[in-house]
């Protein structure tokens, strides 16, 4: 399942959806117990440690999203991909 939350192409969207990852991510598990009629069971321990996030660039122009992401894919990122929006 793949969700659309709100567009990370701007700082102001990227800044909400890390924000607000938690609510988010407590929404949608709502919506699906609720479709699948399965009580919702709240987590009570939260996640601890560190979260490291990556991305590599945003571009206007396709040809250079393709330059980018054959430069991570030489450099041994085989799981690297591009995402239009």
């Amino acid at each position: 399942m793949y969700v659309e939350v709100e567009f990370h192409d701007t700082a102001d969207g990227a800044k909400w959806i890390i924000e607000n990852t938690k609510t988010i991510g407590e929404a949608i598990c709502k919506g699906v117990c609720n479709y699948f009629g399965v009580t919702y069971k709240s987590d009570s321990a939260t996640l601890s440690g560190t979260l490291y996030r990556v991305q590599v660039g945003a571009f206007k122009e396709k040809s250079n999203a393709e330059s980018c992401l054959q430069k991570a894919k030489n450099a041994g990122f085989s799981d690297a991909f591009i995402v239009e929006v």
